[in-house]
């Protein structure tokens, strides 16, 4: 055999045998690249079953009262302590202003004071 047809022969089967390798590589490469993608998704979907879960259950009143006026109860309840937050944060708000207004006060009587006992002793 000539030289020239041995090296187009091994040139062939190097071709051959890259290709061969190139394309196993390619189908490891989907089929893991495929797997990720699913495990991806079914934690994603977990993720977001269990999401929606919490959120039902934030959104539903799962407890049932055993009679009737205890619910009555509870609810009436849940009222008065909504009003008296409302009253307590208006009351601090008012006595916030006595407050302030006393000091206010306080330091004007302290400064007419001040300016008296300075003009006695000056004069």
């Amino acid at each position: 055999m000539e030289p020239a047809k041995v090296a187009e022969l091994i040139d062939a089967k190097v071709n051959q045998s890259q290709n061969r390798l190139l394309t196993n590589l390619d189908n490891l490469i989907s089929t893991r690249l495929s797997s990720f993608q699913q495990n991806i998704s079914d934690s994603q979907k977990a993720l977001s079953e269990v999401q929606v879960a919490k959120i039902e259950e934030m959104n539903t009143d799962s407890y049932k009262f055993q009679w009737k006026g205890n619910e009555e109860q509870y609810k009436a309840t849940q009222k008065a302590k909504g009003s008296r937050a409302h009253f307590e944060v208006a009351g601090q708000t008012r006595h916030h202003k006595r407050r302030n207004r006393r000091t206010r006060d306080n330091i004007g009587r302290y400064k007419h004071y001040r300016a008296k006992t300075e003009a006695n002793q000056d004069g």
